[in-house]
């Protein structure tokens, strides 16, 4: 049996700046290859989702609704921001995600730039969902570029005691400069605390 590849972290046009794909396009390429799922993960809103699941379903390919959100940490008097994804499980965590969105806008102070959450605002929303951290560019990759490794192993293992067997590290290989660091750091991280990557 051929195993296949399912793209979780799709950016639709609702992902401004980061994807231009339609999702009446991706749901066409989805029947027309035979692709059983795909995962839509727009950052910072889930404007698309019941789009993205109505489309695919009509197109025969089974959704996956994901979305992308900033955090932040105030460490040493700096701000550190990045992404963390989430995939909803079921209908029980497609809601967790609708609250986690909605509070990274409803929460924000002043002198945020950027709808963002402090890892904190995850208790009570991490029920059926699965939390996807490292690659390149998020949240924890922007810690562990600065050398706050300890800061960010305590804080994975939070989460892991909020997401039990739901997390994941993910390893991203794009060819820039500080990957091969940072995937040194991430697979470390991934053996000390039992996660699988």
């Amino acid at each position: 049996m051929q195993k296949e590849f399912v793209n979780l972290k799709v950016h639709s046009q609702f992902s401004i700046c980061e994807g231009a794909v339609k999702i009446q396009n991706l749901a066409s390429y989805c029947s027309e290859n035979s692709i059983s799922a795909v995962g839509i993960s727009d950052t910072s809103n889930m404007s698309g989702s019941l789009e993205f699941a109505n489309e695919l379903i009509k197109n025969g390919t089974q959704p996956i609704i994901g979305t992308q959100v900033y955090f932040k940490q105030k460490i040493q008097g700096d701000f550190f921001y990045g992404k963390i994804s989430f995939i909803a499980k079921n209908e029980k965590g497609y809601k967790n995600l609708l609250k986690i969105s909605s509070k990274s806008y409803l929460d924000l102070e002043e002198s945020d730039d950027l709808p963002s959450l402090l890892l904190q605002d995850l208790k009570g929303y991490s029920s059926d969902l699965i939390v996807l951290i490292g690659g390149s560019n998020s949240f924890f990759s922007n810690l562990l570029i600065k050398n706050h490794d300890e800061f960010c192993k305590n804080e994975i293992e939070k989460l892991k005691n909020l997401f039990l067997n739901n997390i994941y590290i993910e390893i991203q290989r794009h060819g820039e400069n500080h990957e091969k660091l940072l995937e040194k750091k991430l697979i470390k991280i991934s053996s000390d605390l039992d996660i699988p990557l």
